[in-house]
């Protein structure tokens, strides 16, 4: 998976805030450009003619607020099925088995179709 990917997934999971280069970072990969400065507000836009205003809190963290209307904006959610949609099947069956070892090893009462032991209590 690739940063981009990882970045976006990160702010679909709607965390309280994200560092500032991180979302400068995402901006700049779909075309956006920081058009202007003034304290801590930074404006960004892109070539068909969309603006955010982003301000940075303490001067390195980005607000939940901010995320969310870049996500909504920009469709996010469905830049990402496109994205999954365009993973050759073999990558999409490697990173199910990645997600099945991670539920095996947090939940060990659980075998791997992700049903009850024999004398597990639940």
């Amino acid at each position: 998976m690739s940063k981009l990917s990882k970045l976006i997934q990160q702010f679909l999971s709607n965390p309280p805030e994200v560092r500032f280069e991180e979302l400068v970072y995402v901006l700049e990969a779909l075309g956006f450009e920081e058009k202007r400065s003034k304290g801590s507000h930074h404006t960004f836009a892109d070539s068909q003619g969309r603006v955010f205003t982003i301000p940075k809190k303490g001067g390195k963290k980005v607000k939940r607020i901010y995320i969310k209307k870049i996500v909504t904006s920009l469709e996010l959610i469905q830049w990402r099925e496109n994205i999954a949609s365009e993973l050759s099947p073999d990558f999409r069956d490697e990173e199910t088995q990645n997600e099945r070892e991670e539920n095996i090893a947090s939940n060990p009462q659980e075998n791997y179709n992700g049903e009850p032991e024999d004398g597990a209590k639940t």
